[in-house]
């Protein structure tokens, strides 16, 4: 698995974004501090992000599968309303690929358990 990522800038409120495909990405934001004894205390909070046009699309096909409802084309209906679900399955696809994606890569770290409420870190040798 891959995904783009992007950096948050200097003023975000996160720190990086795995894309997860057209329709959702998951942010990420990551702090570590200092755990004693050589050691890193890093917390990561994740959240999914769908893409602007994901609700517009969906309200669309829902809107159009009401009106065509009402003038007793139920097929039609039938295929907006599936085309609406199918909308909003893919971007709940997008967001959790992308945040599968985000959690291997940061499972690629060298992570040792922690307490319950973090992970400490420990830098492999010749890294900083």
């Amino acid at each position: 698995m891959s995904a783009v990522v992007f950096h948050g800038g200097d003023y975000g409120a996160w720190g990086f974004e795995a894309g997860g495909g057209m329709f959702g990405s998951s942010r990420l934001l990551m702090a570590a501090e200092g755990g004693g004894a050589g050691t890193q205390v890093v917390r990561v909070r994740a959240w999914p992000r769908f893409n602007p046009v994901v609700p517009i699309a969906f309200s669309v096909c829902v809107f159009l599968a009401v009106a065509a409802t009402r003038d007793d084309a139920l097929a039609a209906a039938g295929v907006l309303v599936l085309l609406a679900g199918l909308i909003v399955l893919r971007a709940v696809h997008d967001c959790g690929t992308a945040t599968h994606t985000a959690r291997r890569g940061l499972g690629l770290c060298n992570w040792h358990e922690g307490d319950a409420r973090a992970e400490v870190f420990e830098p492999r040798h010749g890294q900083a």
